[in-house]
């Protein structure tokens, strides 16, 4: 079924609108609708777990239910902070056909300027559909991609207002129905470090087309289990 572009229904801070795609198959928008529905009671308990904001030097630390994944997290708290996003940062193992279109919202509608993602080789292999969708989208937004033998779960926010901030822990972007843990930190120093790690491993593992995506990029050999105890997580929801 051919996805409709996510529209965040003016939650989120930046300028503008998404543009949503019309469905192309007749009989698809019914559940284009019930998909859409969900996604945003998803998105409401999110907001609900990151209703605490904290200071400078402060962290915060959380349980996700499994009932909404990273991805809502992330665009919970983007509205709550009500500040666009100037830079993006994320490290994941891997995420989800619809992620790829709510991240594509997010710097589309400037609520995010711009961003840089680092995926495991493993998701890079075995989600060939998703990671070319993913080059597609953000090659089009000029937002680097790199694949590497990677676990980590972490997120940086470099905000317009200045703040900084880092979110980290055992959730992936997309959703595998687990209880997962989470820790939002304000700090610039851990900010700036993470950012500098990604920024470094993307630089060094980036696929800018499906040709390097079909081969280990340097230095990643030996990455084939880096994510086979997660492949139960929904690839396309």
């Amino acid at each position: 079924m051919a996805l409709e572009r996510v529209d965040f229904g003016g939650l989120l801070p930046g300028r503008g609108k998404a543009k949503v795609v019309e469905q192309k198959r007749q009989g698809e928008h019914a559940v284009t609708v019930r998909i859409n529905k969900r996604r945003m009671a998803s998105i409401a308990a999110a907001a609900d777990v990151v209703r605490h904001i904290p200071a400078e030097g402060e962290a915060f630390h959380g349980l996700m239910t499994g009932y909404y994944d990273l991805m809502h997290l992330l665009i919970a708290l983007l509205a709550r902070l009500a500040s666009p996003c100037l830079h993006l940062r994320i490290s994941t193992l891997c995420l989800s056909a619809r992620n790829v279109q709510e991240l594509a919202t997010l710097l589309d509608t400037d609520a995010v300027r711009t961003a840089s993602l680092l995926v495991s080789g493993f998701f890079r292999r075995q989600e060939k559909e998703i990671f070319a969708e993913l080059l597609l989208e953000m090659n089009t937004r000029n937002a680097p991609i790199g694949a590497a033998p990677c676990h980590a779960k972490i997120i940086t926010l470099h905000l317009e207002d200045g703040r900084k901030f880092t979110l980290e822990g055992s959730a992936n972007l997309r959703t595998n129905r687990s209880i997962e843990q989470f820790t939002l930190i304000h700090h610039a120093g851990l900010h700036d470090h993470y950012a500098a790690w990604i920024d470094d491993m993307v630089g060094k593992h980036r696929i800018t087309d499906m040709s390097q995506a079909s081969t280990a990029s340097p230095g990643d050999p030996g990455d084939e289990d880096d994510g086979a105890e997660e492949t139960g997580e929904e690839a396309s929801e």
